[in-house]
């Protein structure tokens, strides 16, 4: 399995519960159940936690947008415009530069949308988000892991 640069090293960091820079066999077996074979609360849980880059419990618009910057473009594509990528999977010379300036400013928009005036989302707000705003944010961090 192949995680982009930042979404890998957070994964990482999450496995590794002793936080000795290595995953042992209990930490690998314990990360992978966790990552596929949990509820929809615990993935959701999952995600908040690498959004939640100093570990206090609250993630901020800034983490979010880190993070989401780091989603492979064909899956922030896939997720947040379904429709572009069957277009430019058929158009010849598509500007991926041009694609991925797009995302980028939807990604601004979608961040705008989920978080509206707060500064940062406890875990019970960025559930709250994802079931009654979008759960684009959480399905794009999902799709790239």
């Amino acid at each position: 399995m192949t995680l982009p640069g930042l979404i890998g090293e957070r994964v990482f960091n999450l496995f590794d519960a002793d936080r000795d820079g290595f995953l042992g066999k209990k930490e690998f077996m314990s990360g992978f159940y966790r990552l596929f074979s949990c509820t929809f609360e615990e993935n959701l849980k999952l995600v908040y936690d690498l959004f939640d880059f100093d570990s206090d419990g609250k993630i901020s618009k800034e983490d979010m947008r880190t993070l989401l910057s780091h989603v492979p473009l064909a899956q922030l594509l896939e997720v947040t415009a379904p429709d572009r990528v069957k277009t430019s999977q058929k158009a010849e010379g598509t500007s991926l530069f041009l694609d991925r300036l797009e995302s980028q400013e939807e990604l601004v928009k979608l961040l705008e949308r989920c978080m509206k005036s707060k500064d940062t989302l406890s875990f019970e707000e960025f559930r709250e988000m994802t079931e009654k705003e979008s759960s684009t944010v959480f399905l794009c961090v999902l799709f790239s892991i």
